[in-house]
């Protein structure tokens, strides 16, 4: 958890464009706290980290990752920010962009 919190110090206290790189590079990271979540079924702090890294970086938000979200979402109160984040992206549908 300590990790977790300093982790969300680190991506508070930069600046927008550094942000969005540290997100950028950060969808195994997601991938991983939410794979262990269906594993193992802790509803954690780290899962905050989920909503924050889609918000700096929504490209990363594929419409099975997207649904993956919101399934999940339902089991967890750390994935709530996520959730409200995904429901607020508006998907682009393919071959618009």
């Amino acid at each position: 958890m300590r990790s977790a919190s300093l982790f969300v110090f680190v991506l508070n206290s930069a600046d927008a464009p550094s942000r969005e790189f540290i997100a950028s590079r950060s969808g195994s990271f997601v991938r991983a706290l939410l794979d262990r979540f269906e594993r193992d079924g802790e509803d954690a702090y780290p899962l905050t980290l989920v909503g924050i890294l889609i918000k700096s970086d929504p490209t990363s938000l594929t419409p099975e990752f997207r649904q993956r979200i919101l399934k999940l979402g339902d089991k967890s109160r750390y994935l709530g920010n996520a959730v409200d984040v995904v429901k607020s992206i508006v998907p682009v549908p393919p071959g618009t962009n």
